[in-house]
């Protein structure tokens, strides 16, 4: 009549000392009106709050007293990760869980480990792009059921500038730039800044 621990949802092997011609009996309530198993060794499935088992024996038709068995379940924290998001090339991210757990273990892209709650890339480059998958551990080893991350990396655009390059004094200047821009920003050469698709 030992307490039996276990993590959230795993299983529980409860066995009983063989006793000769010995019958087996096992029921939810100690009221033994729910009987849920026979046998001396019984798997209680799937377990996800404290429970307890009650066992009565009987040999050579006498009954045993009803023995109950206290099964203590540990919750297992859940991972809580971000939604995926996309990353431009170059940048600085980090990537981080709010779960409050003892351990962490992040598994991504190109043998990326990392043991912490949060991560960072500090300059964010093709190898990075992919899968974060993240498990969390309760401080007796239970681990959660891992969720995941998708990090898109934006590759950083490469524009090619046409136009007139040799001017006379008084002349204008029209630049176009090639296509693939979202938005575009021209700097000039004291500094100005122009938003503007060509100028």
């Amino acid at each position: 009549n030992h307490p039996t621990t276990v993590c959230e949802g795993d299983n529980a092997l409860l066995s009983s000392s063989l006793l000769a011609g010995g019958v087996y009996k096992w029921y939810a309530d100690a009221a033994l009106t729910l009987q849920i198993a026979t046998g001396a060794n019984f798997i209680l499935t799937n377990i996800t709050t404290d429970t307890t088992v009650y066992l009565q024996t009987s040999s050579s038709g006498c009954n045993s007293p009803v023995v109950p068995v206290f099964i203590s379940v540990t919750t297992v924290p859940k991972p809580d990760v971000p939604a995926d998001f996309d990353i431009c090339e170059g940048d600085t991210v980090t990537v981080f869980t709010n779960a409050i757990a003892s351990n962490y273990q992040w598994v991504g892209p190109n043998g990326f480990l990392d043991g912490n709650s949060s991560f960072f890339i500090t300059s964010a480059a093709p190898s990075y792009a992919g899968e974060y998958v993240l498990t969390v551990f309760s401080a007796n080893g239970c681990a959660s059921p891992s969720d995941s991350v998708k990090l898109t990396l934006l590759t950083q655009p490469q524009p090619l500038i046409f136009g007139n390059t040799s001017l006379c004094s008084g002349d204008s200047l029209h630049l176009v730039p090639s296509a693939g821009c979202d938005s575009l920003v021209w700097v000039g050469p004291s500094g100005v800044s122009i938003p503007a698709d060509s100028i």
